[in-house]
């Protein structure tokens, strides 16, 4: 009866990646899978920024505050009335403007956080995980 050795942990990344001293275990919601580390043969991590992102916040927000600045100028009275004339045109470019803006800071938190994608190489090949996120974990 041999004594087989237990195996450790040696790191652990966003509760998805195990690194022991035998092999590298990568869990799904419903599964797992198991990669020997006699096996691969390289292992990157690459984190991005998708630039697509940054440019579509920029454009959305700049939109949001065109709105916003039209807004302003359609809610300006003139002399010869008593309400403002464009008052319910000044609130459907408001309302237009936050259509606008939200998405626009939604899509910069997107472009901040990045992704993160793990590549392990084999003799066969190579396979990408990714992950959101920033890499501070």
């Amino acid at each position: 009866m041999g004594a087989e050795a237990k195996e450790q942990t040696i790191a652990t990344y966003a509760d998805r990646y195990l690194l022991t001293d035998r092999r590298l275990i990568i869990h799904y919601r419903n599964a797992q899978e198991s990669f020997p580390l006699s096996k691969i043969t390289a292992v990157r991590v690459h984190f991005v920024h998708e630039i697509g992102a940054l440019i579509g916040a920029v454009s959305l927000i700049t939109f949001g505050l065109v709105f916003l600045l039209l807004a302003a100028f359609s809610a300006i009275p003139t002399s010869s009335e008593i309400r403002p004339p464009g008052f319910i045109t000044a609130f459907v470019f408001v309302f237009l403007a936050l259509l606008f803006i939200g998405p626009g800071i939604i899509a910069y938190k997107q472009w901040r956080a990045g992704k993160t994608n793990l590549i392990i190489s084999q003799m066969g090949g190579s396979k990408i995980f990714s992950a959101n996120g920033n890499d501070s974990n």
